[in-house]
């Protein structure tokens, strides 16, 4: 199994990681340490287009930790 996190909050763990605190997205992570995440096509694409990843060295580390689920399975 596993769960598919949306864009916010794939953006609030960036924003919780660059104040350097530990917050409800590390909380939620802690509580889950054997569940697999993933993102969809469509939230990678909604990141390429923010202001965090305007580089696409920031796009794809913002990505990297999770599996990019394709349009079909």
């Amino acid at each position: 199994m596993g769960l598919i996190l949306d864009t916010n909050f794939i953006i609030t763990a960036e924003r919780e990681a660059r104040r350097g605190i530990a917050g409800r997205v590390d909380a939620f992570l802690a509580a889950r340490p054997n569940e697999l995440f993933y993102i969809t096509f469509t939230v990678a694409g909604e990141l390429a287009c923010g202001q965090s990843a305007s580089p696409r060295r920031d796009w794809e580390r913002l990505c990297q930790p999770y599996p990019v689920l394709p349009w079909t399975l």
